[in-house]
């Protein structure tokens, strides 16, 4: 079989095609200069890039549909890679806006039609932004802040230094710790599993589900519908529900101050408080050990 060359003029690409996978091994196009720069090998529908450095620290993912996973370097640059069918990997820009973050995004309407992979390597530190974003993101202790506005996503991430997270759809959502502010902003049937929090504020509507292992901080939760928030343990301090429908709060800590109110039949139950208990509306509270 023969190898033929394609450029597009936008985007030089090299594709092997006509030629099996076990000749694709065996070519050696390391002298080519377009090969260096901008070699994709094509296995089937599937082609991948050579890995591409980048100086800017930061990430933001903007109006596309893929798989990404963002591994945590100590330091260094950034590197991507992408990973796909043809026509998604060159729907696909990079690009750096000259003040620290690098941008990520489809060049028109997002496609769905075939796989897109985007495989990062960030430095720790680095904070992480998604706008219209749909697929799933995977990121280790990046200890830096997320800015998420997703639909259909499937998040996992650990260490955070805060987070502001608004999705819709059937999602889910799990992170291990934040460090400091969490804005969590729910529509739809989401199911998010956090950890370790500070100062909480979460706005829920529909039939979403939220558990939280332990926060230390400002507690503030919104419920429209008959969505459900569960803390396993903490101090809120201080503690703020509001219910419309018939949503469900459980906080297995201390609430200080607690400001209860809604209408509907919702249902508040506090396992201990401190200071004041400010109940108003139609929402029934519970008080002790469950």
């Amino acid at each position: 079989m023969k190898a033929f060359r394609v450029l597009c003029p936008l985007t030089p690409l090299i594709f092997m095609a006509c030629c099996p996978a076990s000749a694709l091994n065996t070519l050696n196009l390391a002298h080519d200069p377009y090969a260096q720069k901008f070699l994709i090998l094509a296995a089937g529908e599937i082609i991948t890039t050579p890995p591409q450095e980048y100086g800017s620290k930061n990430l933001e993912l903007l109006n596309i549909v893929a798989d990404v996973k963002v591994d945590v370097e100590p330091s260094g640059p950034t590197t991507v890679q992408l990973s796909g069918s043809p026509q998604r990997v060159n729907d696909t820009r990079i690009s750096e806006d000259g003040k620290g973050t690098l941008v990520i995004s489809s060049k028109g309407t997002p496609d769905s039609t075939g796989p897109l992979n985007i495989q990062i390597k960030a430095p720790r530190g680095a904070d992480v932004g998604a706008t219209s974003f749909v697929g799933s993101l995977s990121m280790g202790n990046t200890g830096g802040a997320l800015d998420l506005n997703a639909s259909s996503v499937k998040l996992v991430t650990g260490r955070l230094s805060k987070a502001s997270i608004s999705v819709a759809g059937n999602s889910d959502i799990n992170i291990s710790e934040i460090a400091g502010q969490t804005d969590l902003t729910l529509h739809g049937s989401t199911t998010a599993k956090l950890g370790r929090l500070r100062d909480f504020q979460s706005d829920l509507s529909g039939n979403a589900d939220v558990s939280v292992e332990d926060m230390q901080g400002i507690c503030r939760i919104k419920i429209t519908g008959a969505g459900s928030v569960r803390v396993a343990h903490g101090i809120a301090n201080p503690f703020w529900a509001n219910i419309v429908g018939y949503g469900s709060i459980y906080f297995g800590g201390k609430a200080v101050n607690p400001h209860i109110e809604g209408v509907g039949s919702g249902l508040v139950h506090l396992n201990s408080y401190s200071g004041k208990l400010d109940n108003q509306g139609m929402v029934e509270v519970e008080i002790g050990d469950r």
